[in-house]
């Protein structure tokens, strides 16, 4: 049988790639699902029996979406069903396994006479018992569950003992045996019943909802482990389908915020136990050998770093209180590449400062303003924060030392793991609490088994790279007498972690919104792009194009449909007194006075604290229902349908005012009442997630036996991948569409009605998560330049003071503009219209008549070339809402405006950023080599790409460059202080804001240079660029230009030209004095600096000089070489203590001529110097 397209894809895909991620943004319906199943089995028919089979793990973000029977028929469909059941696997979470195999699995008798065995079974028991009764408590349930759970653990850990005691029982080196072949061992079958996450090494596909991958999978005979941290050995020659990939992100989100909240940590506490255990050193001695010297050593200078810490902010005893003034406010410290408090800028409170009180014999913790204090806080927690790394580093190589030193001794036999030796070296500092084990041991773990290389994606303090940190000043009344610092820290994100699967497995993305790109609800590709490379797969245009035209064939036939998009709308008139409600859809409010005037009344009265815009929205949305609801009936009436599907935001329930089921369900017999004698009532259902699969099931089969159903349900419950396609009852009349061979038979949902999105961002907050949750939802927006620093700062004093559910927030002009002028908002909203219209256009059996109902204020973000932007191919239904768009959408965003003001974003993030890092990468008056190293290396990719293609932008260093609406030679912009309120223009003028300054290639004087004999191919050897195009449209944003590009493009020319007068310039490596100057001359106590500067050198004489001296004082006795490139007017100064500046060494780039006082001052000085 031919293969569909998508097989071939996806075939050729995994043939030429070991690792990656390969994209496939298909239209719902298109087969994705079918053609990946089809691979997969066809792989197990033909390799299942090879020791070196290839193994399959299908993912999907819910349990209900896993695609179990549609393996069983596929493999039933190519004549092997005994291969399903050896074969496939659904991995359930432990204790759903474990109640269900409790009992039912023979176990040994010396398995059932443990103590944790019986317990379980106690536990089991009284869950199921519980469960029985008439009125289960949903929240003692989920009690009884987890006591379930907690006695699974016990036992579990049990078993693991018990079977390291069978390894030297049967005199056997490990598992693998069993594990790779479990028929072969029946005796240990028992085992995979009870814990079937140990079929994950035999088995040649594993089915598992997204969450459960992200979980700890504990094969109960080897050491448990995180899919996405696998090593080599296990996801070598394995392949993962993610359904609906875009929709994982927030199953992530939601994972890494319940992991964040359970191990909640004091770091100043912390940092005090780790000082103290260092100055002790009492390590055992096994744990201090390495294969050169002592970990003593690394130790003591790790110590010596941490007591000065110590000593300057008199943490002998920890304690700390936070001053009167302070008490009663939400208090914190938020870092994310930037510092954020909760301080009140405009009044000048700006810095947190420590300072010891001796009466009290503790820290405390005050508001300071004016200059910054000695002892800021924040500098505090910063080098806490960097002395808690290192310590973790430490340990990392301590451990691994360990392991591999005791391994070799081992000789294969029960070899330590990485897991075991770190927790050996962690339980040598005492006083450790849980949490702070669980830490070290996560954070250390993290690092250890990370495949990504930051190194090569240095220079990267986005969100996405480093997360945030959040630093709250706690005080309770638990606590008089201290005020904890409790510390919430997000440093892996979902796209690293996306990264870290793509840089084990071979990862095929399966949504037809694969590539919306909004960062609240998708990933940012780009960054993910940047690690794997050319292991990260998009469609090339070709793919696109075939798959399009093969797309067209599968809707082949919809012209025999009756297909149209109505636009929904409800319109509200004050007249006299009253609301006056009307609809161009729907006959409602003329045929059902008496409903219209229930509902004004209802909401007067349960509504009557609202604002009156609050209470004429949910006027509106009652009303949209009514309307909907007549037409379902009318088209009932008049087509034959029998089913619509009404999608909202939120879901009505009983005695809500704001949609409440009860009222609803008084009015809708009113409405019935003209169509039909007899009221039935079972029209009107609703489905939502609790119970869901036997209400979608109960629904489907009602809709087959011929019954009718109008389906509320909200975008959330219905989601991506939900099929809502059923067999048509008989006598039905349908219309086959697509092609021929097209053996599917279920039947679309006939209508559907789409509500506009309202929430994107989260604005209550019940937990911990949600505060949590919120703050990453507002990092994304700022990462991808969408939040300036001033909004998010703003939105965390009220997530974090937990006020952003009030009622004036939710009235904010922002409010609109969180709607309307947010990309990744808007896009979001687009993501979900999308889904949603993807549940009746998954079928090629179709109604003869489909009606697309679309609220009106949808088209206040729903945009035709913005969702085509994003290479979406258009189904015959978002076809039909395309063709409102030009009607409706009466004005769409500025998308330049939209892409300068991220421009303008992401260049005050890098400034904040560069000077954030040199600052971070100082420490006592030296560089870190790390960051030495960084910052060469950032400056030589800025003299290799000054204009990067689109490829190399993605690649390396995305917030070193902004990208602008279109393609220009030049950019301007203009900005305060140093380099602070940076805005971007394409024109030196905008109305009355002038933008003097300039990005371009003759703006940094490299089309001069290059002007110069040599320096051309002295330029191509060093592999810079010396070709530019005459427009691009990326470039390096303003700090990136001027004070790296335009400084190291001075630096290189001014290096050569040096050579040509013969001396020869040297790179300073001593950190102690890397970056005071730029060069130093070869064997020589001489130091030169470049400039390569418009205007004066003198243009700030005084400063520049005292900072010349401060640096020359750090360096001792030497003679230092101001030098500017090019100037036309001035003289060559000497101002004692050996400091020379060079207004301009170049007297005449035409004639080639160097200025001769310069160089006769130069060779002086150079001269000078024995």
């Amino acid at each position: 049988m031919a293969k569909t397209l998508l097989y071939e894809l996806i075939q050729n895909y995994i043939e030429k790639h070991e690792h990656g991620i390969f994209l496939l943004p298909v239209p719902t319906g298109y087969g994705k699902t079918y053609s990946s199943i089809d691979y997969i089995t066809d792989q197990v028919l033909v390799s299942h029996e090879r020791t070196d089979k290839p193994k399959f793990i299908f993912v999907t973000n819910l349990k209900k979406n896993l695609k179990e029977e549609d393996f069983r028929e596929m493999f039933e469909k190519k004549g092997h069903p005994e291969l399903f059941e050896k074969e496939f696997f659904f991995l359930k979470n432990n204790v759903d396994n474990i109640l269900q195999q409790y009992g039912k699995t023979a176990v040994p008798k010396d398995i059932r006479s443990m103590e944790s065995y019986q317990l379980l079974g106690k536990k089991i028991n009284g869950y199921k018992e519980f469960c029985k009764t008439v009125s289960v408590n949903t929240e003692m349930k989920m009690i009884c569950k987890k006591m379930v759970a907690d006695a699974e653990r016990d036992f579990r850990k049990d078993i693991s003992k018990y079977l390291f005691r069978e390894l030297d029982k049967n005199q056997m080196e490990n598992w693998e045996p069993v594990l790779k072949e479990p028929d072969k061992y029946p005796k240990y079958k028992w085992v995979f019943d009870l814990f079937p996450a140990a079929y994950i090494y035999s088995k040649s596909i594993f089915a598992m909802s997204m969450d459960k991958f992200l979980l700890p999978i504990d094969p109960i005979f080897k050491k448990g482990f995180c899919l996405y941290e696998a090593d080599k050995d296990f996801s070598s020659n394995r392949t993962i389908f993610l359904d609906e990939i875009d929709a994982s992100k927030e199953v992530m989100i939601n994972r890494l915020v319940e992991n964040e909240v359970s191990h909640y940590v004091n770091q100043i506490e912390l940092f005090v136990k780790l000082h103290d255990s260092f100055e002790k050193c009492s390590f055992h001695s096994d744990l201090l050998k390495k294969k050169k010297g002592s970990f003593e050593i690394d130790i003591q200078k790790l110590y010596t770093k941490g007591h000065e810490i110590f000593a300057q902010y008199n943490l002998q005893n920890g304690n700390i209180q936070t001053s009167e003034e302070m008490k009663g406010n939400a208090n914190f410290l938020f870092h994310d590449g930037t510092y954020f408090t909760a301080l009140n800028r405009k009044e000048g409170c700006i810095y947190y400062s420590i300072d010891f009180d001796p009466n009290k014999n503790c820290n405390i913790i005050s508001i300071v303003t004016g200059e910054k204090p000695a002892n800021e806080l924040g500098d505090l927690i910063r080098r806490v924060k960097n002395f808690i790394s290192e310590s973790i580093y430490l340990f990392i190589n301590m451990a691994n030392s360990f392991m591999l030193r005791k391994n070799l001794e081992k000789k294969e036999e029960h070899l330590i793991e990485f897991e075991n030796a770190l927790q050996t070296v962690i339980s040598e500092i005492v006083y450790l609490s849980r949490e702070e084990t669980e830490f070290i041991l996560k954070t250390a773990c993290m690092q250890n088994n990370s495949k990504l290389k930051s190194s090569q994606h240095i220079f990267d303090g986005s969100f996405y790279e480093n997360g945030f940190s959040l630093n709250e000043f706690l005080d309770d009344e638990k606590h008089l007498l201290r005020t904890e610092i409790g510390t919430h820290q997000i440093h892996l994100t979902p796209e690293k972690i996306m990264a870290e699967i793509g840089a084990r497995y071979c990862l095929i993305g399966m949504s037809a919104t694969a590539e919306i790109q909004t960062d609240l609800k998708n990933y940012h590709w780009r960054y993910i792009k940047k690690y794997l490379k050319e292991d990260f797969v998009s469609l090339t245009a070709m793919e696109r194009k075939k798959i399009e035209e093969d797309y067209h064939s599968t809707i082949a036939g919809y012209e025999n449909i009756d297909l149209k998009a109505i636009v929904a709308d409800v319109k509200l008139m004050k007249s006299e007194n009253e609301i006056v409600m009307s609809s161009e859809f729907s006959r409602f409010f003329e045929r059902c006075s008496m409903t219209v005037s229930r509902l004004q009344d209802y909401v007067k009265m349960n509504l009557a604290g609202k604002e009156r815009k609050t209470q004429e929205f949910y006027l509106k949305r009652y009303g949209r229902l009514f309307c909907a609801y007549m037409e379902f009936l009318e088209n009932a009436q008049n087509y034959g349908m029998q089913s619509m599907l009404y999608l909202s935001m939120k879901l009505p329930k009983e005695n809500d005012p704001e949609f409440d089921l009860a009222f609803i369900k008084k009015c809708l017999p009113l409405i019935q009442k003209l169509y039909t004698a007899s009221i039935n009532d079972e029209f009107f259902v609703i489905l939502n997630s609790e119970d869901y699969d036997a209400k979608r099931e109960q629904i489907l089969s009602d809709l087959s036996s011929g019954k009718k159903r109008f389906i509320v349900s909200s975008y959330k419950t219905i989601g991506a991948g939900q099929n809502m396609d059923y067999l048509p009852p008989k006598n039905c009349k349908t219309v086959k569409v697509g092609k021929k061979e097209d053996t599917r038979v279920k039947k679309d949902i006939d209508s559907i009605f789409l509500e506009a999105p309202t929430t994107a961002l989260k604005t209550r907050f019940d937990s911990e998560q949600d505060r949590l949750a919120a703050i990453i939802e507002r990092e994304y927006l700022k990462a991808n330049g969408e939040y300036t620093a001033q909004e998010l700062e703003r939105n965390l004093k009220k997530i974090i003071g937990k006020q952003l559910c009030t009622e004036k927030d939710k009235n904010e002009n922002n409010a609109v503009r969180k709607n309307n002028q947010i990309p990744s908002v808007r896009k979001y909203y687009d993501l979900l219209i999308l889904q949603a219209l993807g549940r009746i256009s998954r079928s090629v059996v179709k109604s003869e008549t489909i009606r697309i109902y679309v609220s009106d204020d949808i088209f206040n973000f729903f945009y035709k070339k913005e969702i085509l932007h994003d290479k979406i191919i258009p189904s015959p239904e978002l076809n039909a809402i395309f063709s409102l768009c030009d009607e409706m959408c009466l004005k769409e965003p500025d998308y330049d405006k939209e892409i300068l003001a991220a421009a303008d974003i992401r260049s005050n993030e890098f400034s904040s950023l560069l000077s954030n890092w040199i600052y971070r990468g100082r420490e006592d008056g030296s560089w870190r080599i790390d960051v030495m190293e960084e910052y060469k290396h950032c400056g030589e990719l800025s003299l290799k790409c000054l204009q990067p293609n689109i490829s190399q932008y993605e690649n390396d260093y995305q917030n070193f460059y902004i990208e602008l609406p279109y393609k220009a030679d030049r950019y301007y912009y203009n900005y305060s202080g140093d380099y602070h309120n940076i805005r971007i223009s394409m024109y030196p003028q905008v109305g009355k804001e002038i933008f003097p300054y300039c990005v371009s290639v003759q703006d940094s004087r490299i089309d001069l240079f290059l002007k110069w004999s040599g320096y051309k191919e002295y330029m191509e050897n060093l592999g810079y660029q010396t070709e530019f195009l005459s427009a691009s449209k990326i470039w390096p944003s303003p700090a990136a230009f001027n004070n790296i590009y335009k400084g190291r493009i001075g630096e290189v020319f001014g290096k050569y030209l040096f050579l040509t007068i013969g001396i020869e310039l040297e790179e300073i490596t001593d950190p102690q004095t890397f970056e005071l100057f730029d060069f130093k001359v070869k064997n020589k106590n001489i130091y030169v600096d470049f400039k390569n500067r418009k205007d004066s050198v003198y243009s700030d004489e005084k400063n520049m000089i005292r900072w010349i001296r401060q640096k020359k004082e750090k360096i001792g006795k030497c003679s230092v070489i101001i030098c500017n490139i090019y100037e036309e007017t001035g003289n060559i100064m000497e101002y004692g203590e050996g400091i020379v500046t060079i207004p301009s060494l170049v007297n005449d780039f035409e004639k080639e001529q160097l200025e001769p006082k310069a160089v006769k001052k130069i060779l002086e000085v150079y001269h000078e110097d024995k």
